[in-house]
């Protein structure tokens, strides 16, 4: 098995920082300690003051390689994923707009169809109300001409049946045409 020994350079050495050593400080003040103990706490704040080496197999190193590699496979498929996404939200905007022009092009054909459609129904009902007009006209008229024809038959009946009665003489077909009016 193979080593390799690294040491991480440029490190804040957080051990020997201001507020441990003021908290070593403070641990060795204490009275209840014994002088092995105060020895033993110093030896172990220098141990952790002195720099740390790492030792990594070389094996451990082309796992961590191998992640690495993984990863950045893994942050390259996300890259892509989000501008797979953002390509279909564009297109589905596309999309939408595109729906929405045609649907108002939908509605404007179906709102001038229907001006067509009111308009053909006007001029339709126009023509036949001057047609019903014209009959009623001549229906009327005709209607007169009977009416006065008829003034006339009832006025000449009612002298005919005057006359009649003057002279004593019975004409019954004259009240039958009365009767059936």
């Amino acid at each position: 098995m193979a080593f390799e020994q690294t040491t991480k350079e440029g490190e804040k050495n957080e051990e020997g920082s201001a507020d441990s050593v003021a908290d070593v400080g403070a641990l060795l003040n204490l009275s209840n300690l014994s002088a092995e103990h105060k020895k033993a706490i110093l030896e172990a704040f220098e141990k952790s003051r002195q720099p740390k080496t790492v030792v990594i197999t070389v094996e451990e190193d082309e796992k961590m390689k191998a992640m690495e590699k993984k990863m950045e496979d893994l942050r390259q498929k996300e890259k892509e994923v989000k501008e797979t996404i953002k390509k279909v939200k564009e297109k589905g905007e596309q999309s939408k707009s595109k729906i929405n022009e045609e649907i108002e092009k939908l509605i404007e054909k179906i709102i001038k169809r229907k001006k067509e459609l009111i308009a053909l129904v006007d001029s339709t009902v126009s023509t036949k109300l001057q047609m019903m007009q014209s009959l009623l006209s001549v229906l009327d008229k005709s209607f007169q001409s009977l009416q006065n024809t008829y003034t006339y038959v009832v006025i000449r009946t009612y002298s005919i049946r005057t006359m009649f009665e003057k002279y004593g003489i019975a004409q019954p077909w004259i009240y039958r045409c009365e009767s059936s009016r």
